[in-house]
């Protein structure tokens, strides 16, 4: 019975499968092909200094003038047209990719808000959701076990009655 079972869900399976091919190759032709390779995203990074694409793909006039000027002899460039052809290719220099970003704060700050939230949840809880403490955890209860202990000699060898004088009735030194 439970062989009848696990092929009737087998076959529920494989049934599901083929319906789900058969959506997808229906709708095949409605979903574009992109090409992943060309829609790389930039990023500014210090272990990959050399970006696979572009920061600016699409060039204005002004910019296309300039990289075909990049072509020729690079001392008739100026240093603005260097700066600007710099700024084609990279979004940061290595100056900015550096300078600290400040996110330190956040996380700092986060992580004192989070204390202080915690902090302010246990002591409402301590204070008006956690019950009394219990009778054994009082002074004189403890003072009491400990008496009856040294009466009873409990644990002579290495508990309390070992640090008990019954002779003098007194602690030991």
């Amino acid at each position: 019975m439970a062989m009848l079972g696990l092929t009737r869900s087998m076959r529920l399976v494989a049934c599901t499968r083929q319906l789900g091919r058969m959506a997808m190759s229906s709708h095949a032709d409605a979903v574009p092909y992109v090409d992943q390779s060309r829609h790389t995203m930039y990023e500014d990074r210090l272990d990959v200094p050399m970006p696979t694409i572009p920061y600016v793909e699409n060039l204005s006039a002004e910019q296309t003038a300039l990289k075909k000027k990049e072509l020729g002899d690079w001392k008739d460039l100026t240093a603005e047209d260097k700066k600007q052809l710099y700024r084609i290719e990279f979004f940061k220099t290595f100056a900015e990719i550096n300078t600290p970003t400040g996110e330190w704060k956040v996380v700092v700050g986060g992580t004192l808000w989070m204390i202080a939230f915690c902090g302010t949840v246990f002591y409402l809880q301590r204070k008006y959701l956690s019950p009394d403490m219990p009778l054994s955890m009082n002074a004189e209860w403890v003072e009491a076990t400990q008496d009856r202990m040294i009466d009873l000699r409990n644990r002579p060898i290495s508990g309390l009655p070992t640090k008990y004088d019954y002779d003098t009735k007194s602690w030991k030194n």
